[in-house]
């Protein structure tokens, strides 16, 4: 936790080591009050997109980052997508 509080910017491995990452954010969460803003960054994987449907219309364009709703991952990334939501909701403001 000191470590997270001291950075400016933290980088969590969430493929890597989901256990690691999962101790990583709450710890993060349990952190109180910021004094600075801080940046949490989570590396993960393009497999939490496996399963995504592209769009009907136009079959040939690439999802992107703005769609990121919408991701499907395959049935053993699951928890995987579900540690990319905890990082995009830890220490909102």
């Amino acid at each position: 936790r000191a470590a997270f509080i001291e950075c400016e910017m933290t980088v969590i491995d969430c493929f890597g080591d989901m256990e690691a990452a999962e101790t990583m954010l709450a710890e993060v969460t349990q952190a109180g009050e910021l004094e600075d803003e801080k940046v949490l960054i989570g590396l993960s994987s393009v497999v939490t997109w496996t399963r995504t449907s592209p769009d009907a219309d136009e079959p040939e364009k690439p999802l992107t980052e703005e769609e990121y709703k919408r991701r499907r991952p395959h049935a053993n990334f699951k928890d995987l997508l579900a540690l990319e939501k905890l990082v995009t909701k830890a220490k909102r403001p």
